[in-house]
């Protein structure tokens, strides 16, 4: 994000991680923690560019994650939602959800997405691959938000991706 910017309100900060030639995820988590020890938000999301992070109620995401804080949560799990473009690509710079119709419910096991949790909470997505917290104090919100993860954008992206794979 460039310094011209517009920030919204409710964000602390941004940080960018330096691509040293290889994807170094473990580097990533500890820069996402030491950036959120020094300024101690209230609340620390881990959200990729291709997820859409939301309550599962007419709430925005600062208003769900408000109530659930005053109910005295420090960690929120996050069903994730997988979209798929089978008939349409994903649009960019569409307002709202995106019109793609095809997702499936991805869950390999129960709290797998714990993407939300208290600023002042000493836990670690570390050792999780981002999934999950460790730590000790961790009172789990009792209901779970969506993660919408947008992981291709079009049926030539998976053509492209699938043929890397081979």
């Amino acid at each position: 994000v460039s310094s011209s910017a517009p920030r919204p309100k409710h964000l602390a900060g941004v940080r960018r991680y330096p691509f040293a030639g290889t994807f170094e995820w473990d580097g990533i988590l500890r820069a996402i923690e030491d950036a959120a020890a020094a300024l101690r938000p209230d609340w620390v999301i881990l959200s990729a560019p291709d997820e859409i992070l939301h309550p599962l109620t007419d709430e925005t995401l600062l208003e769900a994650i408000s109530r659930l804080d005053k109910e005295g949560f420090n960690v929120i799990n996050f069903h994730e939602f997988v979209f798929l473009p089978i008939d349409r690509d994903y649009v960019v710079g569409h307002p709202g959800p995106q019109p793609l119709q095809w997702y499936y419910f991805h869950q390999l096991r129960p709290n797998q997405q714990m993407r939300a949790r208290r600023g002042s909470l000493d836990v670690t997505w570390r050792g999780t691959g981002g999934h999950g917290v460790k730590g000790d104090q961790v009172r789990l919100a009792t209901e779970c938000f969506a993660l919408r993860h947008y992981i291709f954008r079009s049926q030539a992206m998976v053509g492209e991706s699938l043929a890397v794979v081979v």
